[in-house]
């Protein structure tokens, strides 16, 4: 049966929707078509009138991801203090635990091992969540201090997520850390 052209869109974003958050708890490599299709309440069948692969899906959501990701930065940014106030948010014991919402954090590692056209969606998503909200050329002063504010930000998650399950206090001294120095970058 033939879907009308809104019910298609429909679907595509559920299916968008769905794998957003499959990618981020599990990976590309971590799921499969019929799991995307079934997150998004459809057949498998269906999968293939949407995307050429499941590789074309996993490109276009990383960049959705990063795009929704630097509209939130940008409201970050528009505050007073905004590497502090970000620090204390996204250093929080439930990203901590969680499967996290930041796809810099749970999907950067996939990069190196992903197609060119996901790499390329990666660095186009990457770039504009690092301009978001502030001045956007990467030689500027307040480019390159709020870049490195992220960046400690995002690698202190990174680093702490990786040993929580087996090293709860190093975890936790990470993330104090971070919290405790990002005064110094901003």
């Amino acid at each position: 049966m033939k879907v009308s052209k809104q019910k298609a869109a429909e679907h595509r974003d559920d299916i968008l929707a769905g794998a957003s958050k499959l990618f981020r708890e599990k990976g590309p490599r971590g799921v499969g078509v019929a799991q995307l299709m079934k997150a998004a309440g459809l057949t498998h069948g269906g999968f293939y009138g949407q995307f050429a692969s499941k590789d074309a899906l996993f490109g276009e959501t990383v960049e959705l991801m990063l795009r929704d990701a630097a509209a939130e930065a940008s409201k970050a940014f528009a505050r007073p203090d905004p590497l502090g106030r970000l620090a204390k948010t996204y250093m929080s014991s439930a990203r901590l635990r969680g499967t996290g919402d930041c796809p810099i954090v749970t999907l950067a590692a996939d990069m190196p091992r992903s197609s060119a056209a996901v790499q390329e969606a990666f660095a186009r998503g990457l770039r504009a969540y690092l301009s978001a909200g502030r001045d956007n050329r990467i030689s500027s002063n307040e480019w390159l201090a709020s870049t490195a504010g992220l960046a400690m930000i995002i690698g202190g998650m990174l680093m702490a997520r990786a040993v929580v399950a087996k090293d709860p206090e190093l975890a936790a001294a990470i993330v104090k850390a971070v919290g405790d120095r990002i005064e110094d970058v901003n």
